[in-house]
């Protein structure tokens, strides 16, 4: 019998005693392997959807934040609008309390709206979820309803909205309670109006900018800051996103960030080809500058946690995974950790951790971070694994045996194509290029959710503008109209709401587009220390240098419709109605 399938009653927790029990009757040539082919792809499995999950949750909570900040502060400028009915409505008897419940009234109904249509479009959608390895693995794919889900989030979706539009409610009944004073039209726009004209902007400059900064008060006043929120937290997702789609790229493009530190594998530990083979033949071969022998070994003990372990023999030059920090071990009392396994024992890089392996104990020294090899059999996970030298490996497991599978470096200088071509005529069938690692390859299959994202923050911040302009022009008919009495003609007015808009583009990439950019490295951080790859994000420089210039081109273009209708206020009829 070459084998035993053993189920443990507890899993891997009686990994240890089981193996010291079992040492004794199997000798020191004897193997205790954890897990089977089978189990290993499970966990692999499970890691990449898992990964998948999160990167679909992320997208998820950035949107919908995204959404709701947007989207609410259009409502509560909405509310803010309608109160220049409640002067009447107090006057009729209405007390504030009644006043904020009929303001929220229309923003319930306009949520209760969007929410089940947003439930709906959820339903519609499911069957394209989820998407890669996990789509594959779906046991019931098409249409899927989960009423807790959809309900618990419809229902927060709604209660946000509501809370945001009450607070709108009950800041403009406070208005109405503070009496008529508080309604009295002010100067302070005018006087902001005459300062810029007087620095040597235009008329329509200083005017447009004078309405875009200052709130104004009673009816004509204007939620400033609900509009500055709302375009800075379009630019700041959008900036975010972009940094994370550009990261993701960077790690999916470069192997050497997923630990595939070398150009070839050569070799396959269950054919049978030993290293006696292999060694010369890469030895002799121009084309190969450095190479390593691959040896995966059982799994051990490090401070309690059991995990996966490999040996790596540096047979010629320098080739070992790739080292996040410190240096690759060199000597049989060193140990480098994944990023999890090394978090997970509480130690640092230069403390000692203890590795057990069935009745063997060492005191290893941690000498480096590494990202894991998921291809070369050392590791199921870039996070989570122990690599050691060939002799540390030998220390805790005496029947550790030699490579079979060899990491390989070609020459400085070497024609790549014809390396590998080298070595596939030496090792027919026995050559691997570069390989994704298995999260990775998963997160790929969600790449384009960060560009998803930017074009609805962008659509998202464009309607905020929209609203923003019309609500002034609405509420400002006044200030129009004594604009175009003092000679104003209909080009000067679009012009003063093409420049109301522009200075809210200004503050939204001033305060947006540092804000981004931190929150876009701080999630790729989060995302990278969790896969364990060595990758850090990358910036878009590119949309950031543009992104003055086009976030004015698009409120410019926004402002289009509403500096046309700006241009259509008739000065008699609105001061005759004053």
């Amino acid at each position: 019998m070459e084998g035993v399938r053993i189920r443990l009653r507890h899993g891997l927790a009686d990994l240890g005693a089981f193996t010291a029990a079992a040492r004794p009757l199997i000798g020191d040539q004897g193997q205790i392997l954890v897990g089977g082919d089978a189990a290993t792809a499970a966990v692999s499995t499970g890691r990449a959807i898992h990964f998948q999950a999160l990167a679909l949750l992320a997208f998820a909570a950035l949107a919908g934040l995204a959404a709701l900040v947007i989207v609410g502060q259009a409502l509560a400028r909405q509310v803010t609008l309608d109160s220049a009915e409640h002067p009447t409505l107090r006057a009729l008897g209405m007390d504030p309390a009644r006043m904020v419940l009929v303001a929220i009234l229309p923003t319930a109904v306009i949520a209760t709206a969007g929410v089940l249509a947003g439930v709906a479009l959820a339903v519609v959608a499911s069957p394209l979820f989820p998407m890669g390895l996990a789509g594959h693995a779906e046991i019931h794919p098409g249409l899927s309803l989960d009423p807790a889900v959809l309900g618990l989030g419809a229902l927060a979706a709604e209660a946000a909205l509501l809370v945001r539009a009450g607070s709108a409610a009950r800041r403009a009944a406070r208005v109405v309670r503070a009496g008529p004073a508080a309604v009295n039209p002010p100067t302070t726009r005018w006087r902001l109006a005459t300062s810029l004209a007087s620095a040597g902007l235009p008329a329509p400059a200083s005017s447009g900018v004078a309405m875009a900064l200052d709130p104004g008060q009673g009816a004509a006043s204007i939620p400033v800051r609900s509009a500055m929120v709302a375009g800075s937290t379009a630019v700041a997702g959008v900036m975010a996103a972009l940094t994370f789609a550009l990261s993701l790229n960077g790690l999916v493009h470069d192997p050497r960030r997923q630990s595939w530190n070398w150009d070839a594998l050569v070799g396959n530990p269950t054919l049978g080809v030993a290293d006696a083979e292999i060694v010369p033949r890469l030895a002799a071969n121009p084309l190969v500058g450095a190479f390593s022998g691959l040896v995966p070994v059982e799994s051990i003990e490090v401070a309690g946690h059991q995990v996966e372990a490999g040996a790596v023999d540096e047979v010629k030059g320098d080739v070992f995974p790739t080292v996040v920090q410190g240096r690759a071990p060199r000597a049989a009392g060193e140990i480098a950790l994944g990023g999890a396994t090394l978090a997970a024992t509480g130690r640092r890089i230069g403390d000692t951790v203890d590795v057990k392996a069935g009745d063997r104990s060492q005191a290893l020294r941690i000498v480096a971070q590494v990202v894991e090899p998921t291809a070369g059999n050392l590791a199921t996970s870039m996070s989570k694994g122990a690599v050691l030298t060939v002799a540390g490996a030998r220390r805790l497991l005496p029947d550790v045996g030699p490579a079979g599978v060899f990491a390989v470096r070609y020459a400085p200088g070497a024609d790549r194509q014809a390396a590998f071509a080298s070595l596939e005529r030496d090792f027919p069938r026995l050559v691997l290029g570069p390989v994704t690692a298995p999260e990775v390859q998963n997160l790929r299959r969600v790449a384009s959710l960060p560009y998803i994202l930017a074009a609805l923050l962008i659509i998202l911040g464009g309607a905020a503008m929209a609203h923003a302009l019309v609500t002034t022009i609405r509420r400002r008919r006044r200030d129009l109209a004594i604009l175009k009495t003092m000679g104003f003609v209909r080009r000067q007015v679009n012009a003063t709401v093409a420049w109301q808009a522009s200075t809210l583009a200004v503050v939204a990439v001033v305060v947006g587009l540092p804000l981004g950019l931190a929150v876009g490295r701080w999630s790729w951080a989060l995302v990278a220390t969790q896969l364990g790859a060595s990758s850090g994000p990358v910036a878009p420089v590119v949309a950031a240098a543009l992104a003055l210039p086009l976030t004015l081109a698009v409120a410019n273009l926004v402002a289009a419709g509403p500096g046309w209708m700006a241009g259509r206020v008739r000065p008699a009829t609105v001061l005759r109605t004053e």
